[in-house]
């Protein structure tokens, strides 16, 4: 007796909650929502792009799992942008909604489990972090925190989503590159600090700026100049790095300061007069690696004059930066194993170093760059006679998406046949790396 009526409480319970799901499944399958998805439908059949996303915000206003469903399978594949920036909207939207944060949560963890990376995770990256809740973001954090731990880590997913959030540029998008530069990430990883700030530049607006000025507290060398820059242009104040000085400014100007639009071109300021240059190449970085070409084709002059200018470069770096140098031509001979502080010592040794280089006549620019690269480094200043391969320069081009490293690139003319590759080249390989390419003479 007492077996059966443990029984029938266990079908009863399987019963009910069999109902709950049951719900829970059918709740937004009701005849008004199957209205508004026919209608749905049915516009964004239509050529006319306004329609859509017309039809796209009516959607919006129900925030339900099978209507976010419907966004992300008709509005993200649609091939007008105005429709597909609306999906978003609309999505960002329903997120308020326990329902579809969850829904949303879910379908972002199954794209991240795929090898390859797919544009649906970006697109759920910056529903999810554009809420203003504080519990939802403390939330979304804690979920990318762990995500980024794990093996199946991929950061470009995140890097192309801070990307799109610059080029979008409303306030949403602020709000999500603040919360995306909260993760612990943006401590790690150089990279990832330079592309939200890179991001925040691109958008005209208080609430980047605001940003932007919390960030010189929390950032050094190139991230941080890439932000006291665009400030410096945009306000034409010279506060360099005191993060105080520009936090007292802002709060006093913030509300009657004019924020130009992006029509309007920025005035060139220098933010650091005198600061350290390799050959017009302004030296910003905290970790540094210089790479010298040490050719016997150059003139003993030339030859000379280059060594003269990289040692007065290093002997004038101070104690804060990390620095390395890599001297090639058969092959690549480094200063050190790792990049090392700017001591005196150090930069004394390196000195001698340079120095005591050889030339010979086998320039080999791939062996001179692709050591540089394997360091932890923020720039590269990279000295050649002859061109690198391409095969060379689209590997790190490519695999520096990621990293952002600045690569400066001097040529020094002296092989007839590169008289014209070599500059189109070095040039090339500069301004796709965050770098400028100066000719030496």
């Amino acid at each position: 007796m007492r077996i059966r009526l443990m029984l029938r409480v266990v079908l009863a319970v399987c019963g009910f909650a069999y109902e709950a799901v049951s719900m829970a499944e059918t709740h937004d399958q009701t005849p008004d929502f199957q209205d508004a998805k026919k209608q749905f439908l049915r516009n964004m059949k239509t050529d006319q792009p306004d329609l859509r996303v017309k039809a796209v915000q009516q959607l919006s206003q129900l925030p339900h799992r099978s209507a976010a469903e419907l966004l992300i399978k008709r509005g993200f594949a649609d091939q007008d942008a105005g429709v597909r920036r609306q999906a978003l909207n609309g999505l960002r939207l329903m997120a308020s909604t326990s329902e579809v944060r969850e829904y949303l949560t879910d379908e972002l963890k199954k794209s991240l489990s795929k090898p390859t990376s797919n544009h649906f995770s970006v697109e759920f990256i910056r529903s999810l972090a554009a809420t203003s809740d504080e519990g939802q973001q403390s939330e979304f954090l804690n979920y990318l925190n762990d995500y980024i731990d794990s093996p199946k880590f991929n950061l470009r997913i995140l890097l192309t989503a801070i990307e799109e959030e610059g080029a979008t540029g409303d306030a949403d998008s602020v709000r999500s590159l603040a919360l995306l530069a909260r993760a612990q990430v943006f401590a790690k990883h150089f990279g990832y600090r330079r592309s939200v700030v890179e991001a925040l530049t691109r958008i005209r607006r208080r609430e980047a700026v605001d940003v932007l000025v919390e960030l010189i507290g929390r950032t050094d060398g190139l991230d941080q100049y890439d932000a006291i820059q665009y400030l410096t242009k945009l306000t034409k104040q010279r506060y360099r790095d005191d993060h105080r000085s520009w936090a007292k400014w802002w709060a006093e100007n913030r509300e009657q300061f004019n924020i130009p639009g992006l029509d309007a071109e920025l005035p060139e300021i220098e933010v650091e007069d005198g600061s350290d240059r390799l050959y017009k190449n302004p030296i910003h970085a905290k970790r540094v690696v210089f790479v010298l070409n040490t050719s016997s084709r150059m003139s003993a002059t030339t030859l000379e004059s280059m060594k003269l200018d990289l040692m007065r470069t290093v002997g004038s770096l101070p104690e804060s930066v990390h620095f390395n140098i890599v001297m090639y031509n058969r092959s690549a001979e480094t200063y050190r194993p790792r990049l090392v502080p700017a001591t005196y010592r150090a930069k004394e040794t390196a000195v001698e170093f340079i120095r005591d280089a050889g030339a010979e006549n086998c320039p080999q620019p791939d062996v001179g760059l692709t050591a540089a690269y394997q360091y932890d480094t923020e720039a590269i200043y990279f000295h050649a006679v002859h061109p690198p391969s391409l095969n060379i320069v689209n590997a790190i081009t490519e695999s520096n998406r990621i990293r952002r490293v600045s690569i400066h690139t001097i040529g020094v003319n002296v092989y007839q046949h590169d008289a014209y590759t070599l500059p189109l080249i070095l040039r090339s390989l500069a301004e796709q790396n965050y770098g400028t390419f100066q000719p030496a003479h």
